[in-house]
């Protein structure tokens, strides 16, 4: 299962925010091309079977299909606002690091 830290929740609650959406529609992270290691994010409904990362209301965040929730699995979605760039990022754990 792929953990998502706070920050990425907050930063994925503040983006649904934005946007007009119905409770039915979160962020869905998808392979950006087949067989390229990119992923991108779009607004989508919940199908059966997806992986679904909530805030702490019940409001769904972020949606993962099967097959990319077994190749994310032990990974990390981290959002990183380090001043002069920020954004979603996708790594290993840290060593020792507890899960979120």
């Amino acid at each position: 299962m792929l953990t998502v830290t706070s920050q990425a929740k907050e930063a994925l609650g503040q983006i649904l925010d934005q946007r007009q959406h119905d409770s039915n529609t979160a962020i869905r992270i998808a392979r950006a091309n087949e067989g390229q290691g990119n992923l991108k994010f779009v607004l989508a409904e919940e199908n059966s079977g997806d992986q679904v990362v909530s805030a702490e209301d019940g409001t769904k965040l972020l949606l993962v299909n099967n097959e990319l929730s077994q190749t994310l699995d032990g990974l990390v979605l981290d959002y990183v606002d380090s001043g002069e760039s920020k954004g979603f990022t996708v790594s290993q754990p840290a060593a020792g690091a507890g899960q979120a």
